[in-house]
C-alpha cells in the first residue's frame, strides 16, 4: 500500500500533499505548526481512521481526500466528509455510508480487515485499531495501552495481530468443551442405564441425575445457567447485527427501486421538483455531505452500481450472522437437553420400553457417539494447544525484535521490553516514549512483514540524538515499506534531509503558522474530486 496524494480543504481554500515518493519520505519544519500532523491525520481520517487532530483545526467541516496504490497496483481514490465516503476504484465509484460501510467496501477490494472475536463474536477489526499497526500519532500517546483506548483494548490488538498472522484469535470456548463432556457423561449415563435394566437407587451415582449431595446440583445448576447466560448473550449481539444489517439492506433496496423507476425516456412526461420545478432529481448520502445529481445517465449508472454492492454487503453479513447464531443455538439445545435427557434416562429404567434388540441397537449408536465426541474433544484440545503455542511464539518473536531494535539505537540502554504495551505503572516518556514506538513499529513491520506504509508523526519526539536518529533512519530504510515521518528541526539543522539521496525531504517551512490552507490550492484541490463527482 502506498500513499500517493493526500488532500483536503472546500471551495474556498485547500492543501494538497503530492510530493510523497514510494521510499523514504520525511515531512520537516523549522518550527512547530506548519500542519504536519493535520497531513498525517488527513490521510488516515480519509479511509476511516477516528482522528487527532489539533484542537483548533475543524476538521469535520472540511472534505479530506487521498490517493492509495493498493498492493495489488490497483488505485483507489477516497474522499470523506464527515461520516461519508466516495470510493473510486477501478473506474467504478461507490458512495458509503459510515465506517460499517467502509471497512467491508474495503475488505472486499484489497485492503484486508481482519476478523478477531470480540465481546465473544466474530468481529471485522475497524480502521481505528488496524491502521495502529503501522501508524502512530503525535498525540494521544500512552505506552500502556493503545490509542483510542475505549471500545478496543490493547488484548484486541494483540488478536488483530493473530489474526492478521493466520492464528485464530483467543476466544473462551469452555461453553463449548463443557457441553461436548455433558454430552459424553449423558450418553454414558444413558448407556448404564440401558445395560442394567434396573429402577433407579436413591443412592445411585450418576452424572446426569446429580444426586451426590444438594451442594454440588446447585453448584452444577449455577454453572449451567453462567453458560446458558453467556450463550444467549451471544446470540442477542449476533441478532442485533443481523436486525441492523437487514434494515439497512432494506432501506438501500427501496432507494435502488425508487432510482430505477426513474426513467428519462419517457415521451409523455417526466419528472420534476414539485417544490421548485426543477427537473434534476439528487441522490444524498446518510449524513448529507454529498449530493449527486441523478438525472445524469452515468451518474445514475453509478449510484446504482453503488447500493448494489451495499446490498449485496450487508445480505452477506447477515448470512454470517445466521450461521453463527444457529452453531450458538445449537450448543445452547444441548446445555438445555439436560434435564430432558434425564427424564429420559428415568424412563428407560422401565422394563417395557426397551427391549433386548432395541437395547443392542442403541448401546452400539452410543458408543459411536462417545468415540465421535472424545475425538472432536481431542482435535478441538489439540488444535487450541496449537493456535496458544503459535501465539505465544509470535509475541515472543516480536518483543525479541523489539529489544533487538532498541539495543541497536541505545546500546547503553537499560530498558527492556516485555510487551507490545508496558505496565499501567511505569509508562515510558520522552526519549524513551519515542524509542518505544519506533522500536514498536519495526518490530510488527519485520516480523508481520505487512505492505503497509510506516507512519510515525514527530519521530524525533523527546530530543533523540544524531547518532540514534541516523541508526533509526538506516533500519527503517531497509524496508520495502513506504515510510512517512515528520520532525521539526532546529534552525541549523534545515536542509540535512536534502543531502540524504536515499530520503525524500518535504519541507512545510514556508507554510503559514497554525493555518496550512491556502486559497491557491484550491484549483488543484477541485481537480482531484472531479473523478469522484464531487463539486465544492
Amino acid at each position: 500500500m502506498i500513499l500517493k496524494k493526500i488532500a483536503f480543504g472546500d471551495a474556498s481554500e485547500a492543501y494538497v500533499e503530492n510530493k510523497l515518493n514510494r521510499g523514504f519520505n520525511i515531512i520537516f519544519s523549522d518550527d512547530n505548526n506548519k500542519g504536519k500532523t493535520i497531513v498525517m491525520q488527513s490521510a488516515l481520517y480519509a479511509i476511516g481512521n477516528e482522528p487527532i487532530f489539533p484542537s483548533s483545526f475543524p476538521f469535520e467541516e472540511y472534505y479530506h481526500y487521498v490517493d492509495i496504490e493498493l498492493d495489488s497496483g490497483i488505485e483507489l481514490e477516497a474522499c470523506r466528509r464527515g461520516t461519508s465516503f466516495i470510493i473510486k476504484i477501478q473506474n467504478s465509484l461507490s458512495i458509503l455510508d459510515g465506517v460499517a460501510e467502509l471497512k467491508r467496501f474495503l475488505n472486499r477490494n484489497g485492503l484486508t480487515f481482519p476478523v478477531i472475536i470480540k465481546d465473544n463474536v466474530q468481529k471485522i477489526v475497524d480502521p481505528v485499531l488496524l491502521y495502529q499497526l503501522f501508524f502512530v500519532g503525535q498525540d494521544g500517546k500512552n505506552t500502556a495501552t493503545i490509542f483510542h483506548d475505549g471500545y478496543y483494548k490493547k488484548d484486541d490488538f494483540w488478536n488483530l495481530i493473530f489474526s492478521y498472522s493466520g492464528i485464530e484469535s483467543e476466544i473462551i470456548d469452555t461453553v463449548d468443551k463443557d457441553a461436548i463432556k455433558l454430552q459424553i457423561d449423558l450418553l454414558n449415563e444413558e448407556k448404564k442405564t440401558i445395560k442394567t435394566k434396573h429402577k433407579i437407587l436413591k443412592g445411585s451415582k450418576g452424572t446426569a441425575l446429580n444426586l451426590v449431595s444438594q451442594q454440588r446440583y446447585n453448584e452444577t445448576f449455577e454453572n449451567k445457567v453462567k453458560k446458558i447466560s453467556s450463550l444467549q448473550g451471544r446470540i442477542v449481539e449476533l441478532t442485533k447485527a443481523r436486525n441492523r444489517a437487514t434494515s439497512r439492506r432494506l432501506v438501500n433496496e427501496r432507494t435502488l427501486n425508487e432510482i430505477r423507476s426513474l426513467n428519462r425516456t419517457e415521451t409523455s412526461g417526466s419528472l420534476y421538483c414539485v417544490d421548485c420545478g426543477s427537473d434534476h432529481i439528487a441522490y444524498r448520502s446518510g449524513d448529507k455531505s454529498y449530493t449527486f445529481d441523478i438525472t445524469d445517465v452515468e451518474m445514475r449508472k453509478n449510484i446504482l452500481e453503488s447500493i448494489q454492492d451495499k446490498i449485496s454487503a450487508y445480505k452477506e453479513e447477515e448470512e454470517n450472522c445466521n450461521n453463527q447464531v444457529n452453531e450458538l443455538q445449537k450448543q445452547l439445545q444441548v446445555l438445555l437437553k439436560e434435564e430432558d435427557l434425564s427424564l429420559e434416562t428415568v424412563l428407560m429404567y422401565k422394563d417395557e420400553i426397551v427391549d433386548a434388540s432395541a437395547a443392542d441397537n442403541r448401546l452400539v449408536e452410543i458408543n459411536n457417539e462417545i468415540t465421535s465426541l472424545k475425538a472432536s474433544l481431542t482435535v478441538n484440545s489439540k488444535k487450541s494447544e496449537e493456535d496458544a503455542a503459535k501465539r505465544a511464539t509470535l509475541k515472543k518473536q516480536i518483543v525479541e525484535q523489539m529489544n533487538r531494535f532498541y539495543k541497536q539505537i541505545d546500546p547503553n540502554g537499560s530498558v527492556v521490553f516485555y510487551d507490545l504495551f508496558s505496565k499501567r505503572k511505569n509508562t515510558y516518556s520522552g526519549c524513551e516514549e519515542t524509542e518505544f514506538y519506533l522500536a514498536k513499529l519495526y518490530a510488527i513491520a519485520t516480523v508481520l512483514n505487512h505492505k503497509y506504509p510506516i507512519m510515525m508523526d514527530f519521530f524525533r519526539d523527546g530530543e533523540l540524538s544524531t547518532e540514534k536518529e541516523d541508526i533509526v533512519l538506516k533500519l527503517f530504510g531497509e524496508l520495502n515499506n513506504q515510510k512517512i515521518f515528520t520532525a521539526t528541526l532546529k534552525k541549523e539543522e534545515v536542509g540535512k534531509y536534502k543531502k540524504d539521496k536515499t530520503i525524500n525531504g518535504i519541507d512545510y517551512s514556508v507554510n503559514n503558522d497554525s493555518h496550512i490552507l491556502s486559497e491557491k490550492n484550491v484549483g488543484q484541490f477541485r481537480k482531484l474530486l472531479e473523478p469522484l463527482m464531487v463539486k465544492i
